[in-house]
């Protein structure tokens, strides 16, 4: 994965995060955000990691 696809994605979680908190009454905030918090971590690990060189 390129960086400029990892940061859409990024941008994709925390929109659709901030778009459920502020839509729905019955959500648990907490949970929401944590879940993209996490999503977050996990799609920086693997879409930002530095290419290793063979050699």
């Amino acid at each position: 994965m390129k960086y400029p696809w990892v940061a859409i994605a990024v941008a994709t979680v925390w929109f659709g995060s901030t778009y459920l908190v502020l839509k729905s009454d019955q959500i648990d905030v907490t949970f929401v955000l944590s879940i993209a918090i996490l999503g977050t971590a996990a799609m920086s690990f693997l879409g930002f990691r530095v290419p290793k060189i063979k050699g």
